[in-house]
């Protein structure tokens, strides 16, 4: 199902508060030894990609869901959040998954229940790829607009990707998430319920091996 609203009566993603979920606790067990989050795309670890991309859509209150060499991942968070300037301009959040070996459903769950209360909806995505763009919230939040009983999906043909926006009214679900269950049963179960975003291939486009990192384009 495809909704659209009025552009002009949609607010700035920048004014509207929305936080962000970024999933980084995985073990990225395919990429071998190290963590995948941590390695160098284009001079900067991989998930301060992620991390800008929502900052440059106006974002600026993320919940960093971590666990797999939790310390790591929040030094290299911390050295980006540095380089944008600091604090008063990023509110990050970490939080930590104990059981986050047990699959991304678990991760999911964690930061969702991390949404401060009142909250209309928030953007969920990973940490892992590799050239996610601010349009791509843009459009999901132009879509959306903050509607509770709504969840808006970015597509590139049939191909389902991050970020997704999730109204208030979903958060239960998400948060009662565990284990490797990813949230496509949820989005399956309420199909009138789903906003589908078309949009290029960079929501799908992760890293997962080693072989991928030699793929990375250059980011323009």
């Amino acid at each position: 199902m495809k909704t659209r609203h009025d552009a002009g009566a949609v607010p700035a993603l920048s004014d509207a508060d929305i936080p962000v979920i970024i999933l980084a606790a995985g073990r990225s067990v395919r990429f071998g030894e190290t963590n995948k989050l941590l390695t160098q795309i284009n001079g900067a670890p991989l998930i301060t990609h992620t991390l800008s991309a929502a900052a440059d859509a106006g974002i600026s209150r993320m919940i960093i869901v971590t666990g797999h060499e939790a310390e790591a991942v929040e030094a290299a968070v911390g050295s980006w959040q540095e380089g944008r300037g600091g604090i008063a301009s990023h509110h990050i959040r970490f939080i930590y998954n104990e059981v986050y070996h047990d699959g991304m459903g678990s991760s999911v769950a964690t930061g969702v229940r991390q949404i401060p209360p009142g909250t209309s909806s928030a953007f969920l995505t990973v940490g892992d790829l590799r050239h996610p763009k601010a349009e791509t919230y843009q459009k999901l939040w132009q879509a959306h607009c903050g509607r509770a009983d709504r969840i808006a999906v970015a597509k590139n043909g049939d191909q389902p990707g991050h970020p997704v926006l999730i109204g208030q009214d979903h958060f239960a679900a998400f948060a009662n998430l565990n284990g490797d269950t990813g949230g496509r049963e949820i989005l399956r179960s309420q199909p009138d319920r789903i906003i589908h975003v078309t949009c290029d291939e960079s929501i799908a486009d992760d890293i997962d091996t080693k072989a991928d990192i030699r793929g990375a384009p250059a980011r323009s």
